[in-house]
């Protein structure tokens, strides 16, 4: 599997890969769901609320989706950031953690509080994992 040869990768075996298939090797610690449409004002805090988790750019993906958050085959993150998807059930196989997105966070402030506790698990659990 991807991730077996991204272990293997990961203390400096290099082993053969068959023609036509793909290792990424680059590590994301964290995957972040968004809806498509942002405002610039939404954007701005967007890119407040990573800020405040302390990663670098490298290390995030962001996946702007309209659909159920799904992971690409490739990526196998320590975490994952839901933020404005309704569906409770997204197996993703890793720890999840949901918010509001920050287009509904600009209208509603009431839901601050909620934002930062879910920061603040995925601050911690990305503390623990490395």
């Amino acid at each position: 599997t991807n991730s077996t040869l991204y272990y293997l990768n990961q203390i400096g075996i290099r082993p053969w890969i068959t023609k036509g298939s793909e290792l990424n090797t680059q590590e994301n610690k964290l995957v972040v769901f968004l809806p498509q449409e942002q405002s610039k004002k939404a954007q701005t805090l967007f890119k407040r609320l990573l800020d405040f988790i302390g990663l670098p750019a490298d290390e995030i993906q962001i996946i702007h989706t309209k659909e159920a958050p799904k992971l690409p085959d490739h990526v196998s993150p320590f975490a994952v950031l839901i933020l404005g998807f309704q569906s409770l059930d997204f197996n993703l196989n890793c720890p999840t953690f949901r918010s509001v997105d920050p287009e509904f966070l600009l209208t509603n402030a009431s839901h601050k509080k909620q934002v930062f506790k879910a920061l603040l698990c995925v601050k911690e659990c990305l503390n623990q994992s490395g």
